[in-house]
């Protein structure tokens, strides 16, 4: 998935059909998991069926049923964030002081019928679920992370609010690839990154994992304030977040000429994740998927173990942002027992020996694969383009000289492959 080169027109605003389809969507969970009342309090959840996002400082829920419109119990100071907003439902706003729980329970008690609780949500503390569930008895149903689920698939819309996100994820690489020089502090990284996010209309300048290796495998350390050398490597993992959507990018960028064996290990990832992306249409197993990856890079000894996922749901993350980081929803490991659906999007990421590529994905009917491969070493400014809307663009640092004379070429040691449907 990719942006443009510069700056499009903003996506437009979720329309009244869109919330109508996804609380349509909520009550076909429901119906699967067998309840006629749902309590949503995961905040993600929250704001996708209401188009407001909330800080989880105090207990904010949506009770949704099969027939009436759904109802949000929330803090008064918030109810103006749901002013305007096409989602179809009522609110009960509370003072900060008194009792959400209860106002909860009222409309939970509105019927005898089931009620489905997300256990794995993040706005639903112990306290919170043993109240709930001590005043709901035998009437609770588990609906652990059931609409979270459903979410993953993607409308139209919030596939133009990603594409957004990741033609600023594009624009900030470059940027910042552009800085990856000697004598540049780290932070003006940093700073470059935010930078373009904040400009191009990002929901905050939150830049993502922004690290130099130096002999460190590291790929979620923190900017330094020391200035860059020959030979370091920068690791960057870009998260903007369009209206609370993001789509994420993470390169290694070498500070002049790459290291020759660095170069080799990431043209391995690139075919790898290359192959991974390929296979990723719908009806494709997790577990197969995962393997293509997880297998090879154990196995040729690129890496002595491979304990993490090799990619997760993306997508929605919420304004402001919650305490989820990445959405494990769906995860790519040995032990996925799911299949991936048309019009889901996820975060892939392949690693080893401190260098990393990653991409943000959706997956559509046709597989394709990526007809102009990532190449590295790589030229600034290099631009290959490819059939339909894939193509590879590189991303690279201009080494600095001594003696004011110009820059000559380096390279990063991934180079960015901008992809709009790398699965398709």
């Amino acid at each position: 998935m990719t942006g443009a080169g510069t700056v499009s027109a903003l996506p437009a605003e979720f329309a009244a059909a869109e919330y109508a389809d996804r609380l349509a969507r909520t009550r076909a969970v429901m119906q699967a998991v067998g309840c006629e009342l749902l309590l949503v309090d995961r905040l993600e959840d929250v704001h996708w069926l209401t188009g407001a996002s909330f800080a989880g400082t105090l207990y904010q829920a949506v009770v949704v049923g099969l027939d009436a419109p759904p109802v949000i119990v929330l803090r008064r100071i918030d109810e103006p964030g749901l002013a305007g907003r096409p989602w179809g439902g009522q609110s009960v706003g509370y003072a900060d002081w008194e009792d959400p729980v209860s106002l909860v329970l009222d409309r939970l008690s509105s019927t005898s019928g089931r009620v489905g609780i997300d256990g794995a949500s993040n706005g639903l503390t112990v306290q919170r679920y043993r109240r709930i569930a001590a005043a709901l008895g035998d009437r609770v149903v588990d609906a652990s992370a059931a609409l979270a689920a459903e979410r993953t698939v993607k409308s139209d819309a919030e596939l133009a609010h990603m594409w957004h996100a990741a033609g600023i994820a594009d624009r900030a690489m470059a940027d910042l690839a552009g800085l990856a020089r000697p004598g540049t502090p780290e932070r003006e990284l940093a700073v470059a990154a935010a930078g373009r996010y904040l400009r191009d209309g990002a929901s905050c300048a939150h830049v993502g994992p922004l690290s130099v290796s130096r002999g460190r495998d590291d790929l979620h350390g923190t900017v330094g304030h020391a200035e860059l050398a020959e030979g370091d490597v920068v690791h960057a993992e870009l998260l903007p977040e369009f209206r609370g959507y993001a789509a994420r990018i993470m390169r290694s960028v070498a500070v002049g000429r790459p290291d020759p064996v660095a170069v080799q290990v990431v043209e391995r990832l690139v075919e790898l994740q290359d192959a991974q992306l390929a296979a990723m249409v719908p009806g494709a197993g997790a577990r197969d998927v995962d393997a293509i990856v997880r297998d090879p890079l154990v196995g040729s000894g690129l890496r002595t173990d491979a304990p993490n996922v090799t990619g997760y749901a993306v997508g929605l993350y919420g304004i402001p942002r919650t305490n989820l980081i990445s959405d494990f929803t769906r995860t790519f490991t040995p032990a996925a027992d799911w299949v991936l659906r048309e019009r889901q999007t996820f975060h892939m990421y392949v690693s080893a020996r401190g260098l990393a590529v990653s991409e943000t994905v959706v997956v559509t009917r046709r597989a394709r694969g990526v007809s102009a491969p990532r190449r590295a070493p790589c030229s600034p400014g290099a631009e290959r383009q490819a059939s339909g809307r894939c193509h590879d663009r590189a991303v690279s640092a201009p080494a600095a000289t001594s003696g004011g004379g110009s820059a000559s070429p380096s390279a990063c040691a991934a180079p960015r492959s901008e992809r709009s449907c790398c699965a398709a």
